[in-house]
């Protein structure tokens, strides 16, 4: 993998002119971007209007001195709908490309990879393939087997449209599944993806703190024997610390978490935006000790107004990870990721 020094990353989903030039004084150069499927009605039929202007955004963020991570469509998602009250699953790829069962779904998959690699060339050279594929809530009743198989096509299709690019999957973290992807798809001598990237939220949504990171990495490492990449990491800035209820979730919540606005993890006292900034700084730390880790993107550049997963306002679930409040103020983790960078990763 040839990358120019470290990767320096953030997940971000709103964007301007003020954002970049705070991005820039954090000393951030790579935004992760994700990407919808990209034929609106047939296959190699008409391109969505949402596609083309996700490219035209990726050319501005290019423009402006950064470089992107780009995420090929997600099979889908369980996510709030207004009108029904409640998350239900919602594939991301169109109603014609078939269900899982069926060999047309991935063929779509595919080729719909192939026209993003390609209409992205010369943009993009690194790509997440889907996302989170070792969870319910972004595979659905998908089998693991089926997951691996979505993300071989995935891979295949974004080089088969640009043979320069570089690929990965990220799962949710090391559970079971977790590890079979990646004892699966890194099978030596038969991967279709370059380098490992996982996601991980010690502290939040897993017990523990920063120092939880380096087995996970080693195993990682030692598993698929390629540079690994964080694509997902971070700590809450809000929500109260209780003991989990027993039991599933009412129907129509994803976790307890939306349903609580709680969390049943904590790494020190607190979820506040000052125990954010200390995690910051504890990982960052660890991070700029291990050698074969090539980047990392927090999670996330700024706080949204609602939870993706429930809809509503001040969840803990989506709406306390951000660098930036919902006003586009930083937080004290914004200010401990700079100094991390300045320090720690100088070039």
């Amino acid at each position: 993998m040839n990358l120019d020094g470290y990767m320096r990353g953030i997940c971000a989903y709103i964007y301007s002119e003020a954002d970049f030039s705070l991005m820039k004084q954090a000393g951030i150069e790579w935004i992760r971007v994700g990407f919808p499927y990209p034929f609106r009605d047939e296959l190699h039929g008409e391109l969505s209007q949402r596609f083309l202007e996700r490219v035209e955004h990726v050319r501005i963020l290019v423009k402006n001195g950064f470089k992107v991570m780009g995420v090929t469509p997600l099979a889908g998602s369980f996510r709030f709908r207004r009108e029904l009250s409640k998350s239900v699953w919602h594939s991301d790829l169109p109603v014609w490309a078939g269900t899982f069962d069926m060999d047309s779904f991935y063929e779509a998959y595919r080729e719909g990879c192939r026209e993003i690699g390609r209409r992205t060339s010369g943009l993009i050279g690194l790509w997440q393939i889907s996302n989170e594929m070792d969870i319910r809530i972004f595979r659905g009743s998908m089998t693991v087997e089926q997951a691996a198989r979505f993300l071989n096509m995935g891979s295949i299709g974004v080089k088969e449209g640009n043979p320069e690019a570089e690929t990965s999957i990220n799962p949710a973290g090391l559970g079971a599944d977790g590890k079979w992807l990646f004892r699966t798809l890194y099978a030596e001598g038969k991967s279709m993806f370059d380098y490992a990237g996982i996601d991980g939220y010690f502290g939040s949504w897993a017990p523990g703190g920063p120092e939880r990171w380096l087995p996970v990495l080693e195993e990682i490492h030692r598993i698929t024997k390629v540079p690994v990449i964080i694509h997902e990491w971070g700590y809450s800035s809000i929500g109260r610390v209780k003991e989990r209820p027993k039991g599933p979730p009412p129907e129509g919540w994803n976790s307890w978490n939306c349903y609580e606005k709680a969390w049943y993890n904590v790494w020190k006292k607190e979820h506040s935006e000052a125990e954010q900034a200390e995690f910051v700084k504890a990982a960052m730390e660890l991070f700029a000790e291990i050698p074969y880790l090539a980047g990392n993107f927090f999670f996330r550049w700024r706080d949204p107004s609602t939870c993706w997963q429930c809809g509503q306002p001040k969840c803990p679930s989506e709406c306390g990870w951000g660098l930036l409040d919902v006003q586009g103020k930083p937080k004290p983790a914004y200010y401990a990721l700079k100094e991390a960078y300045r320090t720690l990763f100088s070039k």
